[in-house]
């Protein structure tokens, strides 16, 4: 399963806040950061637990129009299983089952 681990983006509307959050499996918030107010800024969150979800929003200030530039999302997709120990095991399953049916068929 791919995990967010870290978004990052320019808040260049100046007087509005963006909010950023981390939400769980369970759709509960984990971390949460304001970004703005003032002059352009970077900002983000980095959490190495990782995220199933991220939602950004207009949290206050300004006009309500934000405007978003360079987002920067980062997954982790380390703890998604490679085929090939799945297809080793399928092999020899099938290797099991041809074996059975030859015995099978001796013994008759």
């Amino acid at each position: 399963m791919e995990v967010i681990t870290a978004v990052g983006l320019w808040n260049v509307s100046n007087d509005d806040i963006i909010s950023i959050t981390f939400f769980d499996g369970l759709d509960s918030a984990m971390e949460t950061t304001l970004i703005g107010g003032g002059p352009p800024l970077f900002g983000g969150i980095i959490n190495t637990a990782g995220a199933s979800r991220v939602e950004i929003a207009f949290a206050g200030g300004g006009n309500g129009w934000i405007t978003i530039d360079d987002l920067q999302v980062t997954l982790d997709t380390s703890a998604i299983p490679e085929p090939a120990p799945l297809s080793v095991m399928a092999l020899g399953l099938v290797g099991l089952a041809i074996t059975r049916r030859r015995r099978a068929k001796l013994a008759a």
